[in-house]
């Protein structure tokens, strides 16, 4: 709480929604600073990896090839020459090893059809999981987790 002007205790959720938001808890205020976290839901932490697969994407119109960038449990960035547009739907096929592939249906949620091809704003897409099977999901989770334990590995054996 804070004082107003004529000395009484203004709560925070008074404050924010004088400033067009509904309503805040104590956990938004940080040293008397209110965070905008509207839009930002609590524990959604993903752990991604930057990590290089094939992917072949399949759509009604046909199939093309790809690689990811990076992946997480629930979407991956798909480096491609034609990236499909923004709410298109499509199958991948994400190759993880010589011997082990990942199925799952995504939805483009990014696109990078007419920018620049670079490394800071490469040509592809995110695509987001919309159907991954629970064996699957257990597959990928498996392939982050020895992917943080090779990167932790290699880290202790530098130092």
């Amino acid at each position: 709480m804070l004082k107003t002007t004529d000395g009484e205790l203004e709560p925070r959720a008074a404050r924010a929604a004088g400033r067009g938001r509904a309503s805040l808890n104590d956990e938004d205020a940080i040293g008397g600073a209110i965070l905008d976290t509207i839009g930002k839901p609590r524990g959604q932490q993903v752990p991604r990896i930057n990590a290089t697969y094939p992917v072949t994407v399949l759509t009604a119109q046909g199939s093309f090839a790809g690689e990811t960038k990076s992946i997480s449990m629930r979407e991956a960035f798909v480096r491609c020459p034609e990236p499909l547009r923004l709410n298109d739907l499509a199958s991948l096929s994400i190759e993880v090893s010589a011997h082990e592939s990942l199925s799952a249906e995504a939805e483009v949620v990014w696109s990078n059809i007419y920018g620049p091809d670079d490394e800071i704003t490469p040509r592809g897409m995110i695509v987001r999981f919309t159907n991954l099977s629970s064996t699957n999901r257990r597959r990928l989770h498996e392939v982050i987790a020895r992917h943080y334990e090779r990167k932790m590995t290699a880290k202790a054996e530098s130092s």
